[in-house]
C-alpha cells in the first residue's frame, strides 16, 4: 500500500535525475523585417541578443535544469515574427506574432519539458 502511495513521486524523481543533463537546442528567429532576438538561460537570468533580418539560428548548450528562453521583436510596421526552439530537430516550442508597431513573440522550453505531457 505505502508504495502505491508515493507513485506520484516518480515523475519528480525523474526530473531531479535529469536536472542536470546537458541538452543541446538550436534557436531560430524568423522576421519579415528587422528583428531583434534575446535568449539565454531562464534560470541565470543571463542573456545574449542580436539584430538581424530574414532569419537568424544558433546552437546552444544548457543544463535541462535551468530552462531556456528567446524573444524576438521589431518596431517595424507589418513585420511577421517567428521563435522556435529545437531539440535533437524537433520543434519543442515555437510562436508567430505581427502587428503595426512594436510586435514580439516569446519562446520558452521549460526545466521539465519531455516529462509527462510537456
Amino acid at each position: 500500500m505505502l508504495a502505491a502511495q508515493n507513485l506520484h513521486l516518480i515523475p519528480s524523481i525523474q526530473q531531479s535525475a535529469h536536472a542536470e543533463e546537458t541538452v543541446k537546442i538550436e534557436m531560430v528567429a524568423t522576421s519579415t523585417g528587422k528583428g531583434h532576438v534575446t535568449y539565454g538561460a531562464s534560470l541565470s537570468g543571463s542573456t545574449s541578443s542580436a539584430d538581424f533580418e530574414g532569419e537568424w539560428s544558433q546552437e546552444a548548450d544548457f543544463k535541462r535544469k535551468e530552462g531556456y528562453s528567446m524573444s524576438v521583436s521589431s518596431t517595424d510596421n507589418g513585420v511577421e515574427l517567428t521563435c522556435k526552439i529545437l531539440v535533437n530537430g524537433e520543434v519543442k516550442e515555437e510562436q508567430k506574432a505581427s502587428g503595426d508597431g512594436y510586435s514580439s513573440a516569446h519562446c520558452h522550453l521549460p526545466a521539465d519539458f519531455g516529462y509527462g505531457d510537456k
